[in-house]
């Protein structure tokens, strides 16, 4: 997942983001790699921020990851975000199906 080219995330949210509707936005993103040999080093992504106006950021945040299969999500300034280079292309249908359940 490190080594897909930022091009391709971005070209993957944005897609994913006009299949998903109006609550769901392309955004450019810095995903960290994490500790071990490579602590706090990032390396640029693409993902979604998901808005749904009859739910708060940590109660769409709650539902995702109590879904079926859970989906882990973060928040950031007040935005649910997913980044797309920890989904598996894959996984974008399964995704947009959970998406639309908990956001109805």
């Amino acid at each position: 997942m490190l080594r897909i080219p930022e091009a391709q995330l971005k070209a993957r949210a944005e897609a994913f983001a006009k299949q998903a509707g109006p609550g769901v936005k392309p955004l450019e993103l810095k995903s960290i790699v994490g500790g071990g040999s490579a602590p706090e080093i990032d390396v640029p992504s693409w993902g979604v921020t998901v808005n749904f106006p009859n739910l708060s950021d940590t109660e769409l945040e709650r539902r995702l990851r109590n879904s079926n299969p859970p989906v882990i999500a973060r928040i950031e300034n007040g935005r649910v975000i997913l980044d797309f280079r920890t989904i598996f292309p894959g996984e974008e249908d399964t995704l947009l199906e959970i998406l639309r359940k908990v956001g109805s």
